[in-house]
């Protein structure tokens, strides 16, 4: 077995993990509030800007009072580095899903990824049984200075993803609801 089909292997083996937490996590207590409903969820292994393989797996359900419930985990299997944000804004950009929300947990990732600061990443989903691989654009962090922001906001100051920040998945899904 080389090298790249390991990483991949072992990749792919964190991502179904990291996947089946996130399902099997309980969501919020649910009383008067109604039921979640799913707004996305996927996982994948894609090659990043710095052309290291990456895994991720996420999920996002909305309350029908626009409550949020969501996470993202996101792990290089080079150098075992692993990321979890806990998605707590959301909004569509045409046929693009952006998510943030603060990191809680950052483990051998680059030092811009700590506690507290907040992610950001967008998704597309190209349609099942499409040819097309659906797409991610790896984490994006906002110092830990400007506070917990919003992706509304973060959109407002940078702009939206540019066509050439996403990746295709090499395996996984994405699915937009």
């Amino acid at each position: 077995m080389n090298l790249m089909t390991r990483v991949l292997s072992r990749g792919i083996a964190c991502a179904v993990l990291a996947a089946g937490c996130l399902i099997a996590s309980a969501p919020p207590a649910l009383s008067q509030a109604g039921t979640l409903a799913p707004v996305a969820d996927g996982h994948g292994v894609f090659v990043a800007q710095n052309q290291e393989t990456h895994v991720f797996a996420f999920s996002l359900l909305e309350l029908p009072n626009g409550t949020i419930h969501g996470q993202a985990v996101v792990l290089e299997p080079a150098t075992q580095g692993l990321v979890v944000v806990d998605i707590t804004s959301f909004m569509f950009i045409g046929d693009i899903l952006a998510m943030a929300g603060p990191i809680t947990t950052a483990i051998n990732a680059p030092p811009q990824f700590v506690e507290g600061a907040t992610a950001f990443f967008s998704v597309k989903d190209n349609g099942s049984g499409s040819p097309i691989p659906d797409e991610f654009t790896g984490v994006g962090v906002v110092p830990p200075q400007f506070g917990n922001l919003t992706i509304q906001q973060i959109i407002a100051l940078i702009g939206p993803p540019p066509p050439e920040a996403f990746s295709p998945l090499l395996l996984g899904n994405v699915r937009i609801y």
